[in-house]
C-alpha cells in the first residue's frame, strides 16, 4: 500500500472514535460532539489536508471535477475553501453505477462485497464495501 493511501486510512481510523458503540447515553463521541467549534474546525482541516490529495490521486471523478474547475490541492487549504469545489449533483454522476471506475477510490481487490442503493432517483446504484467495514 502506498504512503498516501496509508495516510488516509490512518486518518480515518484516528478519528473513528468509539466505533462499536456510543461512549455514553448522551453522545457517541463526546470528544468531538462537545469540543469547541474552533477545535472541530481544526480537526476538519487536518482531515481535509489528507483527503484532497487522496481524492486527486485515487478518484478519476474528483480529479476531473478539480480539473474542470481549474483547482489544485493547494486551492483547498481549509473548510473555508470548500465553496470553490462545484457541488456534485445526480447529473454529475456517471449513468452506469457507483461502481464505475470514475467514482471508485479504492481497489476492487480490497472489497468484501457490494450494497445496492436507490436514493431519490429510484435508479439502482451499487456501492462497494471494504473488508474493514468502511464504505467506498
Amino acid at each position: 500500500m502506498d504512503a498516501l493511501r496509508q495516510k488516509w486510512l490512518d486518518t480515518v481510523v484516528q478519528w473513528r472514535l468509539h466505533p462499536e458503540a456510543p461512549a455514553n447515553d448522551r453522545y457517541w463521541a463526546p470528544e468531538l460532539d462537545t469540543c469547541p467549534r474552533e477545535r472541530l474546525k481544526d480537526i476538519q482541516n487536518a482531515k481535509l489536508a489528507v483527503l484532497i490529495p487522496y481524492l486527486l490521486e485515487y478518484s478519476p471523478f474528483y480529479r476531473h471535477k478539480f480539473q474542470q474547475a481549474k483547482l489544485t490541492a493547494r486551492d483547498i487549504q481549509s473548510v473555508d475553501d470548500l465553496y470553490k469545489i462545484p457541488p456534485t449533483t445526480q447529473s454529475c454522476q456517471p449513468r452506469r453505477s457507483m461502481l464505475s471506475r470514475n467514482t471508485l477510490s479504492s481497489p476492487v481487490s480490497t472489497w468484501a462485497g457490494t450494497a445496492s442503493l436507490s436514493g431519490v432517483s429510484s435508479r439502482p446504484l451499487f456501492s462497494g464495501q471494504r473488508l474493514n467495514g468502511f464504505s467506498l
